[in-house]
């Protein structure tokens, strides 16, 4: 199975692309290439800035993968691009969020089931949380995914 990860060399990314790999799958990572990657070759390292459509289009090229997870996006800009470079071309699109973006409401359940996440809108912004922007930011990176989804 061919697998991308937009991120890779840091935190989940670089655990998740060791599982990867010790699973025999084949593993594509594209990193602005300022961090070490301790795979080698045994990784096709593309390099690129993850917010220009010019360096995700032209790494990506052609490929085709059967999944993908998107460490790198953090708003809806970055969610579009994904959604554009990857149209078509992969499986599984999965895009790793956060639990900000329930933080950014107040008095929001918990737990919060997935089926909730329509429900934001009922709940009042919080702007003066220290997660408001980063949880805002995710849940419209989510929106533009889930839009695209549904098309």
């Amino acid at each position: 199975m061919k697998f991308l990860i937009l991120g890779g060399t840091r935190f989940i990314g670089r655990r998740l692309a060791a599982e990867l790999l010790a699973s025999g799958a084949q593993v594509t990572i594209f990193t602005r290439g300022r961090a070490a990657q301790p795979f080698g070759d045994r990784v096709e390292h593309l390099k690129g800035d993850r917010r220009s459509a010019a360096d995700l289009g032209a790494a990506l090229g052609g490929r085709e993968f059967d999944a993908a997870w998107d460490f790198l996006s953090y708003d809806e800009t970055d969610a579009r691009l994904a959604i554009t470079a990857l149209d078509g071309r992969v499986g599984h699109f999965i895009h790793v969020s956060t639990c900000s973006v329930y933080w950014c409401t107040g008095d929001f359940p918990c737990p919060v089931p997935e089926e909730d996440f329509d429900r934001l809108g009922e709940f009042a912004e919080r702007p003066e949380s220290i997660e408001y922007e980063y949880g805002y930011d995710k849940r419209k990176a989510e929106q533009a995914l889930f839009a695209a989804h549904r098309e």
